[in-house]
């Protein structure tokens, strides 16, 4: 029997079992991605042809739904849906009669032209089968993209195969299969090899808050071509990074000259003349390009890998990340230093070089400059980003960097610690009628003056009042805050200083002679707990911190301190906590402290965030007792 009457059987038993499914609203009874490969007058060719079968339980509205998404690389070449609705013994068969193409912008990729193509299933009745098959040609083998196996509801059979003719070599990887459930196959006959993966009983894809992105862990593959031969000679396509190096490089030759003695170089020249050292110089023209350059995401084609010309991004001002990068090296090395596109993945790729030397690898494209024997990466795209200070996006992950033709380096782009990413929060309170009156102060530095960058400009679109009540998180959603001050916005050297006076009323408590008052008016938490059980995935950081504050309450006259809360300092490695009461003269003073110094939390270390968060907790509930002089 073959393996296609196998899965038809399959769906059938499934569709006939539909009464044992009332905990589903919907499965995938078959999910099958096929690659065929050939080599024809010595270039390769490649299809994907694609097929699943969805049966529908109930909420038909939300699984109906369906987006098969291509590009200029990948055009859809057929596309097949109907609904197959059970009737006596068979099947009647409902084609879709509408589908719809809508463009898909992507920021800081640095490839576009996606697509997508939209339609719903007709409305089914419960165990009717969504059928959708659709082929592709892909048109350059250094983008084929990863098969997931898994999928937003349960996968009865997933598979994915390549069949290749003998003169072709081809690598995988698979990744997210701790448990190698992923079976592999492997056939041959004389002309051609098909090798295939199968995976049964996939659960959905479940995601979580804070996770990071699916290819983190959900199990899927990536499939490369090494090399093939013919007409004698053997091409090398994915058999190592210098093999997609040599493909980025030969692109790239593909940008247009800076043309000599022009307006660029005439701005160039007005922005480092008067400036000495090599740095001044190359964060002046970060700088202006973060300024000047608008971010646009756009490209189609090959464009979409082939930096725009500098004279183009410059006169038009605007760009997408590559010609951005391209542009700033362009101005750098008119202003007669060395700088290097870049390209490299951000942290929703998790992939390695070694691993996966293809475009796979990679979203995005900045530019770097050797500092002090160091690497510096600029990204112009994000206008708040300081000098020096690599986006967030990027932290720890691999940097391949174009020093000319032939040669590349792969650096780690460094993460920024906890102590560079700080916020400190000075507060003074006095008791006020029935709430408190008081004065706050804070300095942000690094990504969490960044944070507020961001809130500042969606505050101003949304024409939000009260965004520097729900930033800085001071006090109950009813605190009235007014004489806001925030200096430093817009001035990437320089940290956001901050200054409002507020007034939160209800908020102490009066039992007799005593006032029970908890200083901790920022109670906000890092996080969640997280289920012990059931979350298997990461929790993810976007850069390590620290928040520091120091909340100094001047008793009312006539008035003794009576109880302080007891030190307490929880600290690991990773997290931790510590707060701290002294009386000074007539004040309390609050000294507390709290970090996250991780990027991605692991499993192991689950419990003890839990731990830690509830120390937290206990900590914003403390309260200072005071009393009056007798």
């Amino acid at each position: 029997m073959t393996k296609s009457c196998i899965i038809s059987l399959l769906v059938w038993g499934i569709v006939r079992t539909s009464c044992a499914q009332a905990d589903r609203e919907a499965v995938y009874a078959k999910k099958i991605s096929e690659l065929e490969i050939e080599v024809s007058a010595g270039v390769l060719k490649v299809r994907e042809h694609y097929s699943s079968d969805k049966i529908f339980y109930r909420n038909f509205d939300k699984h109906t739904r369906e987006s098969v998404y291509y590009s200029d690389f990948d055009p859809i070449i057929r596309l097949e849906a109907q609904t197959l609705t059970p009737e006596g013994s068979g099947f009647k068969k409902t084609k879709v009669s509408t589908i719809e193409t809508k463009d898909i912008v992507q920021p800081g990729i640095f490839y576009g032209g996606y697509k997508r193509r939209d339609f719903a299933f007709p409305v089914p009745s419960a165990g009717a089968i969504g059928r959708l098959e659709y082929s592709k040609s892909i048109k350059d083998v250094h983008l084929l993209t990863p098969f997931y196996f898994d999928d937003e509801i349960d996968v009865k059979h997933s598979q994915f195969s390549v069949t290749f003719p003998k003169n072709v070599n081809i690598r995988y990887k698979v990744f997210g299969d701790p448990e190698t459930r992923v079976k592999f196959d492997s056939q041959n006959d004389k002309d051609k090899t098909k090798y295939s993966w199968t995976l049964t009983d996939v659960p959905a894809y479940r995601s979580e808050r804070s996770a990071p992105s699916r290819s983190f862990s959900a199990p899927h593959i990536v499939i490369m071509v090494d090399s093939y031969d013919a007409n004698g000679k053997t091409y090398k396509i994915s058999s190592d990074v210098s093999d997609l190096y040599g493909w980025y490089s030969s692109l790239v030759k593909e940008i247009p000259a800076v043309a000599a003695g022009g307006s660029l170089k005439e701005t160039v020249d007005l922005l480092t003349g008067s400036l000495k050292t090599d740095e001044e110089k190359i964060r002046a023209i970060f700088q202006w390009v973060q300024r000047s350059i608008k971010y646009v995401a756009f490209e189609n084609g090959m464009a979409g890998f082939i930096p725009r010309a500098a004279d183009d991004v410059y006169n038009k001002r605007y760009g997408d990340c590559k010609d951005m990068a391209n542009l700033l090296k362009a101005m750098i090395n008119q202003a007669g230093m060395d700088a290097y596109l870049t390209w490299i993945g951000t942290r929703s790729k998790p992939y390695l070089y070694k691993d996966v030397p293809t475009a796979v690898a990679d979203n995005h494209m900045i530019c770097s400059v050797r500092m002090n024997g160091q690497f510096v990466f600029l990204d112009a795209t994000n206008s708040y980003l300081a000098f020096g200070r690599p986006s967030s996006m990027i932290q720890g992950k691999e940097a391949l960097i174009g020093i000319n033709d032939q040669e590349f380096e792969i650096v780690k782009v460094p993460v920024v610690g906890q102590k560079e990413n700080i916020r400190f929060d000075s507060v003074r309170i006095v008791v006020d009628g029935d709430g408190i009156r008081g004065r706050y102060n804070g300095i942000l530095c690094g990504y969490k003056k960044d944070d507020i960058e961001v809130r500042q400009l969606s505050a101003q679109l949304r024409n939000d009042q009260n965004y520097i009540r729900d930033f800085f998180g001071i006090g109950n959603d009813n605190i009235d805050i007014d004489s806001v001050s925030v200096l430093g916005l817009g001035n990437q050297d320089a940290p956001a200083i901050s200054s409002f006076m507020f007034f939160q009323p209800g908020y102490h408590k009066r039992v007799g002679d005593r006032i029970y008052l908890n200083m901790n008016l920022n109670k906000r938490s890092p996080g969640e707990k997280i289920d012990l059980v059931s979350r298997a995935v990461p929790l993810e950081s976007d850069y390590c911190y620290e928040d520091r504050t120091v909340t100094v309450f001047t008793l009312p006259q006539g008035y003794t301190v009576n109880t302080l809360p007891p030190v307490i300092s929880k600290l690991w490695k990773e997290f931790g906590v510590s707060c701290k009461y002294t009386v000074s003269g007539n004040t309390v003073i609050l000294e507390k402290v709290l970090y996250a110094d991780f990027l991605y939390l692991d499993k192991p270390l689950f419990a003890q965030w839990n731990e830690f968060l509830q120390v937290l907790s206990d900590i914003n509930q403390q309260s200072v007792v005071i009393s009056r002089s007798k």
